[in-house]
């Protein structure tokens, strides 16, 4: 996934989002009876061997409800796969989902009145409208929608459901009757589920630099103080290759075993970070100039 694709689900998630909190109205999901449980939270049901990955879940007291978002401008067989994995999915599993992440975050997350979790699909109006004509996927969704319930959304529309499975009545209503979308939601997510190396140096580059530079001339990063910006555990070796991919592209100096100084003076290499990336990826581009190639293991020790 290279950073334009990368874009369009930073995108989608921010979309998403405002209708959690609504943007738009009061409506939103958040005020309607539904607490997000959190964002990226794996679900884990070793009985079934099953891993499902939301990227949101929210919690009723009675109900779980999973969400994925998809931007693919088609419906594949990873998004059957996807919500084929939420059917083998245990509810004892998601009870002890639910369990585990009351007591770490230490609030109240009961599990006695769980019943029923559900899982829905997110695309861009535009592909289920393109689904629904017959274009390419036709064939899989409708086989999705006897797995998982169907949402749309849209920039400046609203979120919506389609169709498909959708077992919960007050979740159902919410979404039956539409959440108005912002045209520009704003960007509560600088980073995919999955981290990769592209949407966090655009992030570092755009957001948590420029956010620095308005307190102090230089900022000094290394791989072990970035996650801290972003509250996210992360692969040290790839914020290690981002940071080295920074500093070849002269937006930072290398000033001792991986730790980088940042400069306002390189305020306009760090704005052409974003244009470099939409045709190389960072691995791409490390591979041609040979750089580092210790671990990060050699580093902590």
């Amino acid at each position: 996934m290279g950073w334009l694709e990368q874009k369009e689900k930073i995108d989608a998630l921010n979309l998403f989002h405002s209708a959690i909190k609504s943007d738009t109205s009061n409506e939103g999901i958040a005020s309607q009876g539904y607490k997000l449980v959190g964002p990226f939270l794996p679900v884990p049901d070793n009985r079934n061997d099953v891993f499902t990955r939301p990227e949101f879940t929210f919690y009723s007291g009675d109900t779980v409800i999973f969400v994925n978002v998809e931007p693919d401008d088609r419906v594949t067989e990873e998004h059957r796969r996807r919500a084929e994995d939420y059917e083998r999915l245990n509810l004892e599993a998601v009870e002890d989902f639910i369990r585990k992440k009351g007591r770490a975050d230490e609030i109240n997350l009961s599990t006695r009145d769980l019943n029923h979790f559900e899982h829905h699909l997110v695309f861009d109006k535009h592909t289920v409208d393109s689904v629904r004509a017959g274009g390419p996927g036709a064939d899989i969704y409708d086989d999705i929608k006897d797995k998982c319930g169907i949402l749309s959304q849209s920039r400046g529309g609203e979120l919506r459901f389609e169709g498909g499975l959708a077992q919960d009545d007050s979740f159902h209503s919410i979404v039956s009757a539409g959440i108005d979308l912002p045209p520009t939601p704003s960007k509560e997510f600088l980073l995919t589920g999955e981290i990769k190396p592209e949407s966090l140096a655009v992030s570092l580059a755009q957001v948590i630099l420029p956010e620095q530079f308005k307190q102090h001339k230089t900022v000094k990063m290394t791989p072990r103080r970035v996650p801290h910006y972003y509250d996210r555990e992360m692969d040290l070796d790839m914020v290690r290759d981002t940071l080295e991919y920074l500093r070849y592209r002269g937006a930072c100096d290398d000033i001792g075993t991986y730790e980088y100084s940042f400069s306002r003076e390189n305020v306009s290499e760090l704005y052409e970070v974003e244009n470099h990336l939409r045709d190389t990826t960072i691995q791409e581009y490390l591979d041609k100039q040979g750089g580092k190639q210790f671990s990060m293991e050699e580093y902590l020790d």
